[in-house]
């Protein structure tokens, strides 16, 4: 992992004189090496955190020995160990350090809890809403359909397969191809529709509404539909409103939630769901707590470092000290510490 200043030259035998600039050439390594113990355990932290992981990658790909120059893919497969590197060594990290912070939010959590005075148990609890099967034979019918097996599996198939023709949109389509993305989006909105629909009739629409997912449902068929007279309004030829394209577009943009119609049908990830909807306290605690931590250290990074020199002082008018920097040394225009809000930026930019 060395190299020449001077790129025309490979080997640290000629890398001695001046290049044509008139520079003298020094033979160096990069920042991050493998030459003693102390710089590979640096070296294996960094790549852990994915903090710039591909150029360090690379950087070990085309490294040759101590006395020659990378070059280009000389260990490809050295690209596994970079890897395995990531995965373990990021999963080990990042999961010990959440971990940690984790079980000690938990105990605190526990104690401040044995401290408050116990709840007040209510009055009188809510009465649950009880549904009582239809009894006319059309709605029992319609109920036996909408709660059958088969029902649910073909309505999981039409979602999946809403999910891969969405997949198949790209930008400046074939002909061919906008007419079978077209075809099967009308199918999957009048499938859905017709199951909307029968779902309504089967219950009574308290019972329809009282549940999120069949609201949510419904809101997605009147979208896509209404999406659907808008683009039939655009394709027809008539002069269109320009304000009504963008009203074109945001419907278009709905399609998407049909996709969220298969939390219905994945059980697993509606008890995820509902687990962080049970932590939202939590969670707001904790980002609360990270933005004290970013605050804190923003105001000592503005404190330390708000003197360094950014690339917007070399282009002005003025006579800077920044003249007399290297510009490889600046700083950029959004990461820095300025002041409060680009060093938080930047702190958090250092954390992810």
């Amino acid at each position: 992992m060395h190299f020449c200043s001077d790129p025309m030259i490979w080997t640290k035998e000629a890398c001695n004189g001046t290049d044509p600039s008139g520079t003298n050439r020094v033979w160096e390594k990069d920042s991050f090496n493998f030459d003693w113990i102390g710089d590979g355990l640096i070296y294996v932290y960094v790549l852990a955190s994915q903090d710039n992981w591909p150029a360090l990658m690379r950087q070990g790909i085309d490294s040759t020995g101590p006395t020659t120059g990378p070059r280009t893919d000389n260990i490809s497969w050295f690209a596994v160990y970079y890897i395995l590197v990531i995965v373990v060594g990021g999963f080990f990290l990042i999961s010990a350090s959440i971990g940690v912070f984790v079980q000690a939010f938990s105990v605190a959590s526990v104690a401040m809890e044995s401290l408050e005075p116990p709840p007040r148990k209510p009055a009188r609890a809510a009465l649950p809403y009880v549904f009582d099967p239809p009894t006319s034979t059309v709605r029992s019918r319609l109920y036996s359909i909408y709660t059958s097996m088969p029902f649910e599996k073909f309505l999981l198939l039409c979602i999946l397969g809403n999910i891969v023709i969405m997949s198949f949109e790209s930008y400046h389509d074939a002909a061919y191809s906008v007419g079978i993305q077209n075809g099967f989006n009308l199918f999957f909105m009048f499938t859905f529709g017709i199951e909307a629909f029968i779902a309504l009739l089967a219950v009574y629409p308290r019972q329809f509404f009282t549940n999120f997912m069949n609201a949510f449902d419904m809101f997605v068929v009147l979208v896509s539909f209404a999406s659907f007279a808008f683009e039939l309004q655009f394709s027809s030829g008539t002069t269109v409103n320009p304000r009504m394209l963008r009203v074109v577009r945001v419907f278009r943009l709905f399609r998407t939630l049909r996709t969220l119609r298969i939390l219905r049908s994945a059980k697993g990830l509606t008890v995820i769901l509902d687990v962080l909807k049970r932590s939202v306290i939590l969670i707001v605690n904790l980002l609360l707590l990270l933005l004290l931590v970013f605050y804190s250290c923003g105001v000592v990074g503005v404190a330390f470092f708000s003197h360094m020199c950014i690339d917007e002082h070399r282009t002005s008018d003025v006579v800077h000290r920044c003249d007399l920097i290297e510009p490889d040394s600046l700083l950029s225009s959004v990461s820095n510490f300025q002041n409060l809000g680009l060093g938080m930026i930047q702190l958090f930019e250092l954390s992810t």
